[in-house]
């Protein structure tokens, strides 16, 4: 699975960050952004949590080739 952060999108709240931050961090500019390239199987759960967790929407999915 691989997310992508829509940069423009997100303003920076951290639920991304509180739910999952072995996964995501917030940059210098308080966007957030991804801490891995691809999600391990075993992260899966846990990514897609952090990313319903957004209010902006701002993280979406698609699955790897």
């Amino acid at each position: 699975m691989k997310l992508t952060v829509i940069r423009e999108s997100c303003k920076g709240h951290g639920t991304c960050v509180e739910t999952a931050p072995q996964l995501f961090e917030l940059d210098d500019t308080g966007t957030a952004v991804l801490r891995v390239g691809e999600i391990a199987d075993g992260d899966t759960q846990l990514a897609r949590k952090a990313m319903f967790s957004c209010p902006e929407g701002a993280i979406i999915t698609s699955m790897a080739p």
